[in-house]
Formats: structure tokens, sequence, C-alpha cells
């Protein structure tokens, strides 16, 4: 397995480590689940997974990033009413 550079381990950190202290990350679905007392941060931890689907450097265009984003939400379907995801 090849090692990722130091600057693009810290991108995946501050990206995830609000999903994984607040179990939402500000998304406002999974704050709603997390608020919820029948549910809460345990259920997110315990019925939410998440995978890395890319990985492209801070020198790659953002709205490329975005647009591949999108793709990624459209064919796995995870926009509302079927996922989390708003937008």
């Amino acid at each position: 397995m090849l090692a990722q550079p130091p600057e693009t381990m810290e991108c995946y950190c501050l990206r995830w480590s609000a999903y994984i202290i607040n179990g939402h990350g500000g998304n406002e679905q999974l704050r709603t689940i997390t608020q919820n007392p029948n549910q809460g941060l345990p259920y997110v931890k315990e019925s939410i997974s998440c995978a890395i689907l890319g990985n492209y450097n801070a020198k790659v265009d953002k709205d490329f990033i975005l647009k591949r984003e999108n793709w990624w939400k459209s064919t796995l379907k995870t926009r509302i009413p079927l996922g989390y995801n708003q937008k």
C-alpha cells in the first residue's frame, strides 16, 4: 500500500473529524438524527458508513472535484429521499 502525503491525510482528517466527533459534520439530515432521542449519536455510529471514492490534490480544479462528487451522489443515490445529501 502506498503511503499518502501528509497534506492529503491532513485534509481527510479535517474533513471527517467533525463527523466522528458529532455524528453529523454539519449535514442537516444527520444532525436531525443525532438530536433525535430515539436515535442519537450511537445510532449514527452503528448505522452510517462512509468511503473515500476519490483522491485529488490541491492542484485539481475545484469545479472538477465538485462535479465528480455530484456524479458519485447521483450514481450511489445518496440524495434525499434515499440518502442524507440535500444537494
